[in-house]
């Protein structure tokens, strides 16, 4: 653009001009100073919330699957909509891992550093061995299944009672005060908040239900639609409505492999 256009402007108001600058100026640096500020009270409260220590944090959305080779060298398979957060235990006495979510463990052997895992209402303590724990928010029970080795169960309400589940087994526990669900008191004992039973294989092709999901499996056994319903919500990142409160209690049985959701 031609300068002569913008010069008649600028010889009738230099102190103008001069003026909008300087307001722009001030404003840019009261912002810069403002934001600043800000982003040191962010990080500030961040440090104050993990005590000094930089947190490790890997999370899958809706739909979504991820695999973490840990510093130590354990391996963990996150499934959909799941967080795992750990600090950097190089050198501790522990691996502490946190876990919201779903995932397999495929812990690296290290007889003077226990891992352990914190799932909500449990600890699971271990040398090594694999197994999947499932703890999502929304699920009225957490389950703890063990495919190989030993590990040690503990609730963080009776830190005491220390329950060791051996290959093949599975630990259900009930978040809440309430009984667990009536599905599980099938298989349950006298205990109507934790019941240790075996993880569920499907004959036809000795396909474990629990670990399915690491081979893009949905597999449910008997499971009332409700269930269901959320499964296929993480699996395929949609939202799902009942109309009829009947529906939820219907019960159904099948395994499903790389189909979409209308087929589903």
């Amino acid at each position: 653009i031609n300068d002569n256009i913008f010069e008649p402007e600028v010889e009738k108001s230099p102190s103008f001009s001069k003026r909008k600058f300087a307001l722009i100026g001030i404003a840019a640096c009261v912002f810069t100073v403002f934001f600043i500020n800000y982003s040191l009270l962010l990080d500030k409260s961040v440090i104050k919330q993990n005590n000094n220590a930089f947190v490790n944090e890997i999370v899958t959305k809706r739909g979504s699957k991820s695999s973490i080779k840990l510093p130590d060298g354990t391996i963990v398979r996150l499934n959909t909509d799941s967080r795992l957060t750990y600090l950097n235990f190089a050198a501790g006495k522990t691996r502490e891992v946190t876990l919201v979510g779903e995932a397999y463990f495929d812990v690296a052997h290290d007889s003077s550093r226990p891992f352990i895992i914190h799932t909500g209402k449990i600890n699971i303590k271990v040398l090594g061995t694999s197994f999947n724990v499932r703890n999502y928010p929304q699920d009225k029970e957490s389950e703890t299944s063990l495919i190989r080795g030993k590990i040690e169960v503990s609730l963080k309400s009776r830190p005491e009672d220390i329950i060791i589940l051996k290959p093949t087994e599975k630990l259900i526990i009930a978040k809440e005060q309430d009984e667990l669900s009536a599905a599980t008191k099938v298989k349950s004992s006298n205990d109507n908040k934790v019941v240790l039973t075996s993880i569920t294989y499907l004959r036809q092709d000795s396909l474990v239900a629990e670990t399915s999901w690491l081979n893009d499996k949905l597999v449910f056994v008997n499971q009332p639609l409700e269930k269901i319903a959320i499964e296929l919500e993480r699996k395929y990142a949609i939202n799902i409505t009942f109309k009829d409160e009947k529906v939820k209690k219907y019960r159904y049985t099948g395994v499903f492999e790389n189909v979409s959701l209308e087929k589903v």
